[in-house]
């Protein structure tokens, strides 16, 4: 494997490092507008959504699709292979926003644009929990994986020295 080739371990730390961080700002998200609503205060059951919010996500709760986590990381694998070759952290975002994107269309356009609370009435739009999360974990990946991945702009720079 060459030297500018991306390696499994780059893009597994990625992943993971996005399903702890994007679904752990969503749990927290979730705990907080069900506690703001019911006026209580956090307790075991909040504390064991937000410990457990990995897991949760990946079987689909949050997102209202089980599995929903493979479908960015096949997109990013296209992404990669054939778009962006070699640049793990810019076939993540766009995989990551391409993605969302059509989730929200697809789900605003069937009506699901709102996420239902399961232990109340609460209904919030899915972009109040989806924006926050997203950014929190494009941030999170950034700063210690893609800031070191050179861009387009700085590649010109740097070639021609």
């Amino acid at each position: 494997m060459k030297k500018s080739e991306p390696n499994l371990n780059t893009t597994a730390k990625l992943w993971i490092l996005h399903i702890l961080v994007y679904y752990f700002v969503f749990a927290c998200l979730h705990v907080f507008i069900i506690r703001y609503y019911s006026g209580s205060i956090i307790c075991k059951e909040s504390l064991n959504i937000i410990l457990l919010s990995p897991i949760i996500g990946l079987m689909g709760f949050f997102d209202l699709f089980p599995g929903f986590i493979v479908i960015p990381i096949i997109v990013m694998l296209l992404i990669l292979s054939h778009i962006y070759i070699g640049e793990i952290y810019k076939s993540y975002l766009v995989s990551i926003l391409l993605v969302r994107i059509v989730h929200y269309i697809v789900a605003a356009s069937t009506g699901a644009s709102k996420y239902p609370f399961l232990s109340s009435q609460i209904k919030v739009n899915i972009l109040f929990l989806i924006f926050p999360s997203l950014v929190a974990a494009l941030l999170v990946n950034w700063y210690l994986l893609g800031k070191h991945e050179k861009s387009t702009l700085f590649k010109m720079y740097y070639d021609k020295e």
